[in-house]
């Protein structure tokens, strides 16, 4: 229903399938997720205008999150090397500042919709009704509750639409004669997670690769 655009631009897929024609060949209205940069959307992206809702997360949340997640496709290095490899911008799709940048100066465009992880942990209705106003929807306030349940972070975890527990067993990419690991692709999905996560001085190190590299005020303002 909501393919990933470019995964087989980072993952081998069954029967060597390509996640682009797979996209391609599905009748419209289609809906399409992917991490690609401003920079590599598709020329005629900017004559169709589709429809695009972007969400941002904190640099320092990302960096955890994708540490815990690279674990999963057997990831063997530390935190801390796997964040400084983050910084380093030698992780798939960076570098993020430039990604999160890019889309937050098109926040102005009518078929563009910039939202942060953040705000939608803090007011999750507020969100959906503002996603609905996007794509010209309207819904009771009954329609909305059941919204926000279906969507909330613990409804996630447990809907094997989202969590892909089906495929947590799948050893693809694993050395030979090792298991996935235990940990899961919906994992905690706090606010500000990375606090207990990170240690004072790498915390500390982030911050200052984000300033070093942003140098416009309002732009920091996005990161700090």
């Amino acid at each position: 229903r909501f393919p990933f655009l470019d995964v087989s631009l980072i993952h081998d897929l069954p029967n060597d399938e390509s996640s682009f024609e797979r996209v391609r060949n599905m009748p419209s209205p289609r809906f399409i997720k992917t991490h690609l940069p401003v920079s590599m959307l598709p020329s005629h992206y900017w004559k169709v205008r589709p429809k695009t809702v972007y969400i941002s997360r904190n640099v320092k949340s990302v960096a955890v999150s994708y540490y815990h997640h690279s674990k999963n496709y057997f990831y063997r290095g530390t935190k801390e090397e796997f964040i400084r490899s983050f910084m380093n911008d030698l992780e798939f799709y960076s570098p993020i500042h430039s990604h999160v940048i890019g889309y937050h100066s098109l926040e102005n465009c009518s078929n563009i919709l910039y939202l942060s992880y953040e705000e939608m942990k803090r007011n999750l209705r507020g969100t959906i009704v503002e996603v609905c106003d996007f794509f010209g929807r309207s819904y009771s306030n009954e329609q909305i509750d059941q919204l926000c349940e279906h969507l909330s972070f613990d409804s996630m975890r447990v809907n094997k639409a989202c969590n892909y527990e089906d495929k947590a067993d799948q050893d693809d990419g694993a050395p030979s004669g090792e298991k996935a690991p235990d940990d899961q692709f919906i994992r905690r999905g706090l606010l500000d997670g990375w606090r207990d996560e990170l240690s004072p001085e790498l915390i500390e190190e982030l911050d200052k690769w984000t300033r070093r590299v942003v140098q416009d005020e309002e732009q920091l303002k996005l990161f700090l």
